[in-house]
């Protein structure tokens, strides 16, 4: 779940996001989903560095 969202803000180029929140169940999900988040960009980022065909494969 937080993979497929992740990927999809990433690709619409939403790299941080902050929102107040007021419970602490709330902060969790939300913080997990900004950890998924970072680590989506730092593996995509990697991964267009590190292909051989260039951007257009990784489309």
């Amino acid at each position: 779940m937080f993979y497929k969202a992740t990927e999809s803000m990433y690709k619409r180029g939403v790299h941080y996001v902050q929102i107040p929140l007021e419970r602490d169940i709330d902060l969790f999900l939300w913080n997990s989903l900004a950890n998924a988040l970072e680590s989506f960009c730092d593996r995509w980022s990697r991964h267009l560095l590190n292909n051989p065909c260039g951007p257009q494969c990784s489309k």
